[in-house]
């Protein structure tokens, strides 16, 4: 079998169908009134985000600020102790 072949069907169980496009400025993703608490202290609280499709979104501040805790909240890495997250759909 010639190495062509082999990686498509190497690669051919993992091929996804990809998502239906989102239109312009529709709500992708939205944070509201999320919080949460890392070994029983609030380490976000309040944040409030929503990301529309077509947007260049930066997430900046300072070191501990709470960047990478509010985008592990968004993708359900960390547990929010209150407040809704929404990706692409009615809260989960």
């Amino acid at each position: 079998m010639s190495g062509t072949r082999s990686a498509r069907r190497l690669f051919a169980a993992r091929a996804r169908r990809l998502p239906d496009p989102v239109p312009l400025g529709a709500v992708v993703a939205q944070a509201e009134g999320l919080e949460v608490r890392l070994a029983g202290r609030t380490v976000l609280a309040e944040a409030e985000l929503t990301v529309r499709a077509g947007e260049v979104l930066a997430l900046v501040g300072p070191n501990g600020a709470g960047k990478s805790t509010l985008l592990a909240a968004l993708a359900a890495d960390l547990p929010a102790e209150s407040g809704t997250v929404r990706l692409g759909g009615p809260p989960g």
